[in-house]
Formats: structure tokens, sequence, C-alpha cells
């Protein structure tokens, strides 16, 4: 066709998005294997997401902890030390500290047996950790009964019990609902649990 450029950039933006889809639901049943202690169906679904893209590094990390927990520690250092080096060969950087804190837990056979829970949030599917403030940790997160991606922030509990806490967080969300403008993250919802 001719003058399609429009038409292609959409599809391409289609097609990225229902590639993340297949990563996302992809990361939620490798985790879901792990948590349930089926560590060879962790192992194949984690080297899915690796033919699929080799680098993406929560899927090395998954591998790795299914290897470790399914007694193949030796194996989980060697894909460690192949993670390492691809990517040092293909970006120039080294994994992130998660990923080498686990590579250490490992190595000093130190892996807890009790599996890391991630928090239960209603209607939500938490995904990857984001990252952590004083007052709790970010997560990113599929909302499954409207199909998007969101970011959920999870109020440490030693705060979430503190009424002048919960006074000024509900303030701020009120104020930050009410916002509109393309450079500000809008706000759908907020509870207590």
């Amino acid at each position: 066709l001719q003058d399609s450029d429009q038409f292609e950039a959409w599809a391409g933006a289609r097609r990225d998005y229902y590639q993340r889809r297949v990563f996302d639901g992809l990361a939620v049943l490798t985790n879901a294997h792990l948590r349930a202690g089926d560590y060879v169906a962790a192992q194949t679904l984690a080297n899915q997401q690796l033919a699929l893209d080799p680098l993406r590094e929560g899927a090395h990390r998954q591998l790795m902890e299914a290897l470790a927990r399914n007694g193949q520690r030796d194996l989980a250092l060697a894909h460690y030390d192949k993670c390492q080096q691809l990517f040092l060969d293909a970006l120039a950087m080294t994994p992130t500290k998660r990923t080498i804190q686990l590579a250490e837990q490992i190595a000093a056979d130190e892996l807890d047996v009790a599996q890391p829970q991630t928090p239960a949030v209603r209607g939500y599917e938490l995904l990857d950790k984001l990252g952590s403030g004083a007052y709790g940790d970010v997560h990113r997160a599929y909302q499954p009964l409207i199909d998007r991606e969101v970011a959920v922030k999870i109020i440490k509990p030693e705060f979430a019990n503190r009424p002048n806490f919960i006074r000024r967080f509900e303030v701020e969300a009120q104020t930050i609902a009410q916002l509109e403008h393309p450079h500000i993250v809008p706000l759908y919802d907020y509870w207590r649990e």
C-alpha cells in the first residue's frame, strides 16, 4: 500500500504490545510454577522467555532459581556466568544487583528454601518489582479485568496503620486523582486491606 507509514506505525505498536503481554504471561506462569514447587515446568517456561528475548533479565533469574531449587546448583551458576557474558557482549553492562545477589545466594548455598511471597493484591497480578521508597514498594502489575498494565504501590505495614499517615495519604490520593496531564500518572484506585 502507498502511504502506509501510519498503518505500519500502528501495527508495530500493536505487535510490541502483544509481545509484552506474552512475556508478562510467561513470567506470571513461571512464578506460579516456582511457588508451586514445579521447578521443571518453571525451567521450561523461563527457557521459552529467553528463546523469545535473550536479554530478558527476569527470565534469567527465574531460570537460575528453578535450577537451584531443583538441585542443579552448578547449572544455575553456569547459567549466571552465561547471562553475565551475554549482558557484557550485547549491552556492555553487568546484570542488575538483584541478579548478582541471587547468584551469590546460590553460590553460598543460601537460597532460602521458603519461597519469597509476592504480596497478593486483589484484582491485579504483580509482575516485576520496580523499586522501593521510604513508604513502600512499587510493582509493575497487570489488571486482567480491564486488560491494562498499571503500577501498584504497596505501603509498608509500619505506615499503613498510622492514622496520621492514612489521612495524609488519602488527601494526597484524592488530590492526585483530580489531576489530568500527559506527564502525570493517573491514579485509578486505592484501598486498605
